[in-house]
């Protein structure tokens, strides 16, 4: 049983092919044009908000996406929305931004690359990447959702916000990792 299982797991690693980096991912917008961000500038982030049409976290939290984008001038920081998966059409994801407007710029992602690559389980959930590609925060936006269907009715943490300010600060973010609350991803 033993050989039979260490079988498996070479031919499964011998088929893999390895994982890509940000600097390395191309992905298709809504209108199908090809777009390979690569890695930040110098002295930017890039953002991946994992998104989905349907989940009302993500629904609400567009106008927070939106007001942290104007915050931060994009020479700074670059918002993208990751849709993983293809469980949502074009025609969805594209419904779903024209009604909530969150200030991204839509990526697809239907092989689910991004989502294996930082381990993203729920939306909405947030990366911000450096210039070196490397994560400096993950998790909430801010602690308004406590968990699925319970909400906070003022927001004291402003997770996503404050890790942006103190690396473009050149500090390190006080809060590197914190656990996202949502819908699982599709």
């Amino acid at each position: 049983m033993q050989r039979l299982l260490w079988t498996l797991a070479i031919l499964l690693l011998a088929g893999s092919a390895p994982a890509q980096t940000p600097a390395e991912w191309s992905f298709q917008t809504l209108d199908g044009a090809a777009l390979r961000p690569g890695l930040p500038a110098p002295g930017q982030v890039h953002v991946y908000v994992f998104l989905s049409p349907e989940c009302p976290l993500c629904e609400n939290y567009s106008l927070t996406i939106s007001q942290l984008r104007k915050q931060f001038p994009e020479r700074q920081v670059r918002f993208f929305g990751v849709f993983s998966g293809t469980y949502y059409s074009r025609e969805t994801i594209g419904t779903y931004l024209s009604t909530y407007k969150p200030a991204v710029e839509p990526l697809l992602d239907p092989d689910y690359a991004v989502k294996a690559h930082f381990r993203a389980k729920v939306t909405p959930e947030v990366f911000v990447v450096d210039d070196a590609g490397s994560v400096v925060y993950s998790g909430k936006i801010d602690n308004w959702a406590i968990a699925l269907g319970k909400k906070r009715q003022v927001v004291t943490e402003f997770y996503l916000r404050d890790a942006l300010r103190a690396h473009l600060a050149g500090q390190d973010p006080a809060i590197r990792r914190t656990e996202p609350v949502g819908c699982f991803i599709q």
